[in-house]
Parts: structure tokens; C-alpha cells; sequence
């Protein structure tokens, strides 16, 4: 319900803002292969508007982004950046 989330409330950068620091912050302790999965289930969110898992709930202002694609390559820059350094890949692409 978007009405109990005080984060849908602020403008659309700024949720991006917070999703990617969440993001970021989900992603840490977990190992290459669990990054990597919750990344390509945080794409799928910020595609679709669609994911399932406990562990997307942090994520969910993601969610609000399928209906801006020009702003879904900003939500998921920070997964393909740690896509990137995972394999090792200094240069990191969101196309």
C-alpha cells in the first residue's frame, strides 16, 4: 500500500536516491552468488513493477520506477556496477 510508505511521498529522485542506498545496503555480507541473484530480482522490480521476497521489501520504491523507462537504467546502475566488480570488470553498463 503506497500510503503506508512515507517514501512514496517524497519526488522520484529522491526515492531512487534512497532505493539505491538500500540496495546497496541489502547487498552487503551476502556472497557473489546471492548479490547476483537479488540484483537480477532488483532489475526485474524496476522492469515490471513486479518481484517477490522478504528480502526486495527495502527495495520496493523501485518498484515505482517501471513506469519511467528512462529511469530504470538509473535504478539498477548501482546492480550493474556491482555485477561489474564482481566479475572482476572495471567498466559498468546498464544497456
Amino acid at each position: 500500500d503506497r500510503r503506508a510508505s512515507p517514501i512514496m511521498m517524497l519526488p522520484l529522485h529522491d526515492r531512487l536516491r534512497t532505493a539505491i542506498r538500500a540496495a546497496l545496503h541489502s547487498a552487503f555480507g551476502l556472497d557473489a552468488a546471492a548479490a547476483k541473484s537479488l540484483g537480477e530480482r532488483v532489475a526485474i522490480l524496476a522492469r515490471t513493477g513486479a518481484g517477490e521476497g522478504a528480502d526486495l521489501d527495502p527495495l520496493r520504491p523501485l518498484a515505482g520506477v517501471h513506469a519511467f523507462p528512462s529511469r530504470v537504467k538509473c535504478a539498477t546502475l548501482a546492480w550493474h556496477a556491482l555485477d561489474a566488480a564482481l566479475a572482476g570488470s572495471r567498466e559498468a553498463t546498464s544497456e
